[in-house]
């Protein structure tokens, strides 16, 4: 839900003791065409109604940028009927160390 994610990136890096641990989880977007097209149609609306939710934010290749020393990261998909399997998923989680 923040603006400026690779401000908060550089931030975590810079406070985070040597070998210092930054887990995280977040929705991403999906690799699927017609999965991302309703993403990317349904996110202006997304971000009103979730107080700045971004769901078409490539979080995977912020974090690889922002010059960790060690990235791990997997994505998780719901089941593909549900809400959520379109419009929060898939789910990324990780792990930086710095």
């Amino acid at each position: 839900m923040v603006r400026d994610v690779k401000s908060v990136l550089n931030e975590i890096r810079r406070v985070l003791a040597v070998d210092g641990i930054f887990l995280y989880i977040e929705h991403v977007h999906h690799e699927r065409s017609w999965k991302r097209l309703a993403q990317n149609i349904v996110n202006p609306i997304w971000g009103i109604v979730f107080d700045g939710c971004n769901l078409t934010r490539d979080t995977s290749a912020l974090v690889l940028e922002a010059g960790f020393s060690n990235v791990s990261q997997n994505k998780l998909y719901k089941p593909f009927g549900t809400f959520m399997g379109i419009f929060g998923h898939p789910t990324l989680v990780g792990i930086a160390i710095k």
